[in-house]
């Protein structure tokens, strides 16, 4: 034990590159609050700041990381032949602050020296709390502890002709599909569940009608969410999910602006469908479509490792990553010779890889994130290949590759990620669309067709992707037979009873028919429309927001011609019944209004309290070191280390100065009542989040948590 080096000693004493790296490496703690050697330090040593350096791994490094905590639970001094792994691993878990030269001077005494090839070195406790370093966490290891190098990936290319193509067809087929659902929700809405979203029933009705499998309905219900199109209509006693202004916006929204909001959607979307069509997520919540528009939710759906970033969103940007430079992946490989490659291979746009070599490559290089699973990612495959930007070769319908579109957006995430973002290489705010995204869309798609062409088989046919305001027309009057670039819809009996039942009668649809149809309506349907229209005449059902009760018919007629309350919309239905097409409230103020005296007739059920609305909790952030003042930074923290003389000032580093030098500290600790109380102890080792050491001749233990302050005790205290 004797000279071992504490982390914050390693910091002030390391060569000025490495630490220049250091820092541009941990960018996550380069804050304005840590512009001295030992905040930065302590914050690089929280649990927090170890849980991102771990999540930085990969399973290589991982695996050499818990072989290094298991070491240092025995001895905090862990020598080199007991990690197993070579120098450039070492070196990286030096990097990111997780292991560090344990002797002064072992890495020698030249200024470039690595220190990767220490002889021996310290490792975070904090460290060791986070990785299965225990005898029951041994017994049942998580899954990265047995991984292994991937094999080589079989490669397809697509060629251009097959990605163009597939890229144009959905893109064109997204907007209307999403413009469908809305459609399909106005026209019957769902109710909402208590728990805030919608019911499986619900779900399994619109898929029906949109012709979808059910995750891939949940998919485009979250992408309506995701851009407010639907909401909570909460002013009836059964909230139920309708429509709201922003759908208005979208219909007259171009088609390559609507796609570029329906990627940049898909990229902010925090859920993982899988749980969603499961209902529940690995934790073991219960979750529905659009739970996340009610209630967003800000908790890892997977629990296990603390996470720094949003799992969800992360992966699907690591994979478009991943996709448009697949020779990161695996950088040992010769892939201009990779199984399926051919020496044509620049006739096609991109590499595609199998879904179980994308998976074993991306679980190889992100151990920790646990979104990367094979169902999870088929499911962000298939989503992206809905929104045109992965495509799958013919020959190899199990592999995907990236479109032109999916390629484009692949490099602008890479071209905006900040320097900022290390060590995870995410930032949310780098998950934009490119500026001419919408443009190079809108080139892809033909016009909108704003007519049809009737037949006498009772079929309507449109010749290229329907405009949504003669889209909206015609599901209401006809079933949908065929969707695509061309849309074929045929009318039946029930499609004509649900546009009577929705309150059109027979001389509407026939207008609506005509207005919509570029070659008349044929006789064969106006027959069909009359037969259906005849027989449902004989009952009519009329909705009403208000109602007006009188015991005189007479003061019935007076209102009726009174052009004071034509706003009321009054309609008599009985000689002393009128129903109003305004709220009860308003009708009661026109009444009075108008000097007739009115009643309110009790209601049957007792009001609900409105729900409480709390104002968000207001959280403080610290201010980010710019790129251009990274130097400046780095500079000032450098010239801390000469102030503070390498003392270390972390509250672990103190107790391993204390341990080396079997010393006696003094120990302020919380208690769980909020109070305070300080002790003296000798510190004899860190372990899993607790420092161990001698008070009184006795063994205690203690919470490195719970530490409020620790200074070397007076001579002559125990």
């Amino acid at each position: 034990m004797k000279g071992f080096q504490t982390f914050t000693g390693w910091l002030g004493s390391a060569p000025a590159d490495w630490f220049a790296d250091f820092v541009r490496t941990r960018r996550d703690l380069v804050r304005s609050d840590t512009a001295a050697l030992s905040r930065l330090a302590g914050s690089a040593a929280t649990r927090k700041g170890m849980a991102v350096a771990l999540e930085a791994l990969n399973a290589d490094e991982l695996q050499a990381a818990l072989r290094a905590a298991k070491a240092a639970r025995v001895d905090p001094v862990v020598p080199r032949g007991e990690l197993n792994a070579g120098s450039d691993v070492l070196s990286r878990l030096v990097l990111l602050g997780l292991l560090w030269p344990a002797r002064a001077g072992s890495t020698g005494e030249a200024e470039q020296s690595d220190p990767g090839d220490a002889e021996s070195f310290g490792f975070q406790s904090e460290a060791i709390a986070l990785l299965p370093t225990s005898a029951a966490e041994s017994a049942h290891p998580p899954e990265w502890t047995e991984y292994t190098q991937p094999n080589e990936p079989v490669l397809t290319p697509i060629p251009e002709s097959v990605a163009r193509n597939a890229q144009a067809a959905a893109a064109g087929a997204a907007g209307g599909t999403i413009a469908a659902a809305v459609r399909a929700i106005e026209a019957d809405p769902p109710s909402q569940l208590m728990s805030g979203g919608v019911g499986k029933r619900d779900v399994q009705r619109l898929s029906s009608a949109l012709d979808l499998e059910y995750a891939q309905t949940i998919f485009v219900l979250e992408l309506c969410g995701s851009l407010n199109l639907v909401g909570v209509d909460s002013s009836n006693i059964d909230p139920v999910w309708l429509p709201t202004a922003e759908y208005d916006v979208l219909k007259r929204t171009d088609r390559g602006s609507l796609h570029a909001a329906l990627v940049r959607a898909w990229l902010r979307m925090g859920e993982d469908i899988t749980h969603i069509a499961a209902g529940h997520t690995p934790r073991g919540d219960r979750v529905h479509p659009l739970n996340s528009v009610v209630k967003p939710t800000t908790a890892n759906p997977y629990g296990g490792h603390p996470s720094a970033l949003p799992p969800v969103r992360s992966t699907r940007f690591r994979l478009l990553r991943a996709l448009h430079s697949l020779e990161s992946l695996l950088p040992q490989h010769d892939w201009g010779t990779a199984a399926g490659t051919s020496a044509d291979s620049g006739t096609s746009t991109a590499l595609s890889i199998r879904l179980a070599d994308l998976t074993a490559a991306l679980r190889w290089r992100y151990p920790l994130a646990p979104a990367f699973n094979r169902d999870t990612l088929a499911q962000m495959l298939t989503e992206a290949e809905f929104l045109g930007l992965v495509a799958t070769p013919l020959s190899a319908p199990d592999s995907y590759g990236l479109t032109p579109l999916g390629r484009a957006l692949a490099e602008h995430l890479d071209a905006s990620l900040p320097a900022a973002a290390q060590p995870l290489d995410y930032a949310g705010s780098a998950a934009t669309v490119p500026a001419d995204f919408p443009e190079t869309v809108g080139q892809l798609l033909p016009d909108y067709a704003v007519s049809v062409v009737i037949q006498s088989d009772l079929t309507a046919v449109a010749t290229g992707p329907v405009h949504p305001d003669l889209a909206q027309k015609l599901d209401s009057i006809a079933d949908i037979e065929t969707r695509g670039q061309g849309t074929v819809y045929r009318f039946t009996e029930k499609s004509i009873e649900r546009a009577l039942h929705a309150g059109l009668n027979r001389t509407d649809i026939v207008d609506t028919l005509r207005a919509c149809s570029s070659t008349g309506v044929p006789q064969p349907l106006e027959f069909l429309i009359d037969g259906v229209a005849s027989r449902l005449n004989r009952v009519q059902v009329a909705g009403a927001r208000g109602a007006v009760i009188v015991d005189d018919p007479d003061e019935l007629d007076a209102m009726l011609a009174d052009p004071l309350l034509t706003p009321a919309q009054l309609t008599r239905v009985a000689p002393t019944v009128a129903l109003s097409g305004i709220s009860s409230d308003r009708l009661r103020v026109l009444l009075e209004g108008a000097g007739t005296s009115t009643l309110t007739e009790a209601p049957s059920a007792q009001p609900r309290r409105a729900p409480r609305q709390t104002a968000p909790a207001v959280t403080r952030r610290t201010a980010r070191i710019a790129d251009a003042d990274l130097d400046r930074y780095i500079a000032g923290v450098r010239s801390t280390a000469e102030a503070t003389e390498g003392d270390p000032a972390s509250t672990s580093g103190i107790l391993r100065s204390a341990i080396d030098r079997q010393q006696s500290v003094t120990v302020t600790l919380a208690r769980a009542d909020g109070s305070s109380t300080t002790i003296t102890l000798t510190p004899t080792a860190i372990t899993g989040g607790r420092v161990r050491g001698i008070r009184n001749g006795s063994e205690i233990a203690a919470s490195l948590s719970r530490i409020i302050s620790v200074s070397p005790a007076e001579e002559g205290t125990q």
